[in-house]
């Protein structure tokens, strides 16, 4: 019988991306066509608190053990986008 992430607990999600991350063949960008990585973590909105908490402790690890991260908030990323352009306050 086959497991799904999502029918995984929190700690196990959390286990998984990071040795995903940490592993040799996402570091060297194996089976992705030389780009440069990237991960999109989807979680349900429950547990944005604890995702939240968790991204930091995911950054801190894997500072650690030598591998930068640059952490993108798409949201806070659109809304800056939005207002720079001047249509964040237009209704």
């Amino acid at each position: 019988m086959t497991t799904t992430l999502e029918s995984k607990t929190i700690a196990e999600r959390f286990d998984h991306l990071l040795a995903l991350i940490q592993s040799e063949r996402f570091l060297k960008k194996q089976g992705l066509g030389n780009e440069v990585p990237f991960f999109i973590v989807p979680f349900p909105v429950e547990e944005s608190v604890q995702w939240n908490d968790l991204g930091k402790k995911l950054i801190k690890q894997l500072g650690q053990n030598g591998v930068s991260i640059l952490k993108v908030n798409l949201f806070d990323l659109c809304i800056e986008l939005l207002k720079e352009r001047g249509i964040w306050d237009k209704t």
